[in-house]
């Protein structure tokens, strides 16, 4: 026979417990149990460190709007300042120097090219995550007394403190990578 509560009345056997009143049991017998105390939840587990999202700071995006503006007001003042008088689009046709129209042309053509490629690797910069220190490698891990983990510096190390130590982050505890700040 059966309480409500899953349990086997007459019986004491810890297999004929329901998995919620196993893991009660074990909380109240176990070593933690002094800690815990008879009704205290289980711990909740041990949480990763989330990763900060690259884009999660409006403030930072302004350098790059000023360059969106920069380019695009640039693009603009060329073409109507340049490129549409020396197409004469509001000319009679039989007043239209064709010479003129035709360099117009090749000029809007090589303009509008470099200018795509211009935004193309603009963007890709901006969207290319700039990478990262591996996170498990041992021969980036920065002990907190000053020694290294790993005997032997990379053989292509070319930046390193007046000291003679290699430069590490005191904020994540990782060796620096030649050119990063």
């Amino acid at each position: 026979m059966t309480s409500s509560s899953g349990m086997y009345a007459a019986s004491s056997d810890p297999w004929a417990l329901s998995t919620d009143a196993k893991m009660s049991q074990l909380l109240s017998s176990g070593p933690l149990s002094a800690y815990l105390g008879p009704s205290a939840p289980a711990p909740p587990p041990p949480m990763e460190p989330t990763k900060r999202q690259r884009f999660d700071e409006p403030q930072k995006m302004l350098p790059v709007m000023f360059v969106v503006c920069v380019i695009c007001f640039l693009f603009w003042s060329y073409l109507w300042c340049h490129i549409f008088p020396l197409l004469q689009l509001k000319a009679p046709h039989a007043k239209v120097d064709h010479d003129m129209r035709q360099r117009a042309l090749i000029e809007l053509i090589a303009f509008l090219y470099f200018t795509t490629l211009l935004v193309i690797c603009y963007v890709r910069s901006i969207l290319e995550h700039p990478g990262e220190i591996p996170e498990n490698d041992p021969q980036w891990e920065y002990a907190a007394d000053g020694r290294s983990t790993v005997d032997v510096a990379p053989a292509a190390l070319q930046e390193m403190k007046k000291t003679g130590e290699r430069r590490h982050c005191k904020w994540c505890g990782k060796y620096k990578p030649d050119r990063c700040h």
